[in-house]
């Protein structure tokens, strides 16, 4: 399990500075064996809410942490389905996400991020805009 700070923690008298990433010991089945440590230091567990999960079992073991009330201040790493991984922990799915909803739920990010940008130019002769 991987975790990267996205602000600082302070931890007793020590404050592990934004961007430090933490790792912590897990089972097969996700449970934490092994706290994550920092110089030595080993850390309290939860993380805190401003911790990002870089990994699959990190962000199940942040939404078990806190309620679903505060899932929605969860920060997950941009390669891990935030959907699936909520909806696994709700045991919606227990076979795993379907294909076809992962593949659907995945392409309009995607061809969001390229879309041509309209000039400055073609802005001004856009005929929606009068």
């Amino acid at each position: 399990m991987r975790w990267m700070l996205a602000g600082d923690w302070p931890v007793g008298q020590w404050c592990i500075p934004t961007g430090t990433v933490l790792t912590g010991v897990a089972r097969g089945d996700g449970e934490l064996v092994e706290p994550p440590t920092w110089n030595g230091i080993t850390l309290p567990m939860p993380m805190p809410l401003n911790a990002i999960a870089l990994d699959e079992d990190a962000a199940l073991m942040m939404l078990k942490w806190f309620g679903q009330d505060l899932w929605y201040r969860l920060h997950f790493d941009w390669s891990l389905d935030r959907d699936a991984i909520m909806a696994r922990a709700l045991g919606r799915w227990r076979h795993g996400r379907p294909a076809q909803v992962s593949e659907w739920g995945r392409w309009p990010r995607v061809l969001l991020l390229h879309l041509p940008r309209r000039s400055a130019h073609q802005r001004k002769d856009d005929p929606c805009r009068r």
